[in-house]
């Protein structure tokens, strides 16, 4: 063999080699997450708190701080001496006239529940709560 047939074999290996790579590093990429975990996909805490929302006024559950989370739970907890009806009005979003929630817009959740929404379904952006009573919530995001 001379010289140029050795180097040419030698850039043919080196490009099917880094063809090679790339296309392993390709199907073993990982999904990007975009709300919800994927089947079989572990989904980590990233913040818990507490939130109380006053009589009559609007309280910020969740900011809009990302679009990657993969599910926000609320637990409404239940006052003693408090009914069942002590729940809260909650919106998903923040850029509709609906996105304020009062006494009859918004999404129910009664008092001493804890829900899970799915990212993918709920989104991952600024909710917001309503309540007629004092009422605390344990919030958390994934």
């Amino acid at each position: 063999m001379d010289r140029k047939t050795i180097i040419i074999s030698i850039v043919i290996i080196a490009i099917g080699v880094l063809l090679g790579s790339l296309g392993l590093a390709w199907i073993n990429r990982a999904a990007p997450s975009v709300g919800s975990a994927g089947y079989s996909n572990a989904a980590l805490i990233s913040t818990t708190s507490l939130a109380t929302i006053v009589a009559g006024d609007v309280g910020m559950l969740f900011a809009t701080s990302t679009d990657r989370c993969s599910a926000r739970v609320i637990t409404v907890n239940n006052a003693s001496g408090a009914s069942i009806n002590n729940g809260i009005m909650l919106t998903f979003g923040e850029y509709s006239s609906s996105s304020i929630p009062t006494g009859i817009v918004g999404h129910w959740q009664t008092a001493s529940t804890t829900e899970v929404y799915d990212g993918g379904l709920f989104g991952c952006g600024a909710w917001k709560a309503f309540s007629k009573q004092d009422v605390t919530l344990t919030v958390s995001e994934f």
